[in-house]
């Protein structure tokens, strides 16, 4: 997974949470950081905040979706902008509010985690778990 959030408290707290849920995380701090990150090592799910300097979380919902690559990663923003229905139409699979509601987190990873791994039903080898 990857983590995109300005706010290192935010970070924190969702690394915890992920790796609990036994995923890998990588983190970003800035729009521009994780847009580099998800080109050079595409994740399995990434997380996106709005409110971020520079290219803000938008901006970056728009990179992703037009990336070939990376279209089809699912993207949920976590965030204190409350504008769900933009969210969707930029392509993002969920939208939550900060505070982050762990529960229902919980239940968004548990449904994309598992289309993510859907088309390797069988394990290589040597492969890393989710990211």
């Amino acid at each position: 997974m990857l983590v995109i959030d300005d706010d290192r408290v935010v970070r924190d707290l969702l690394v915890r949470f992920l790796e609990k849920e036994g995923c890998h995380v990588t983190t970003a701090v800035n729009g521009e950081e994780g847009l580099r990150m998800a080109r050079e090592s595409p994740p399995d799910i990434i997380t996106l905040d709005v409110v971020m300097p520079g290219l803000d979380g938008w901006g970056v919902l728009k990179a992703l979706k037009a990336d070939v690559r990376l279209a089809r990663v699912p993207v949920v923003m976590i965030t204190i902008v409350d504008n769900p229905s933009l969210g969707h139409s930029l392509g993002a699979v969920d939208y939550l509010s900060k505070p982050v509601d762990w529960r229902r987190l919980g239940a968004v990873l548990a449904k994309f985690r598992g289309a993510a791994r859907a088309p390797s039903a069988v394990a290589q080898p040597g492969a890393r778990p989710s990211a």
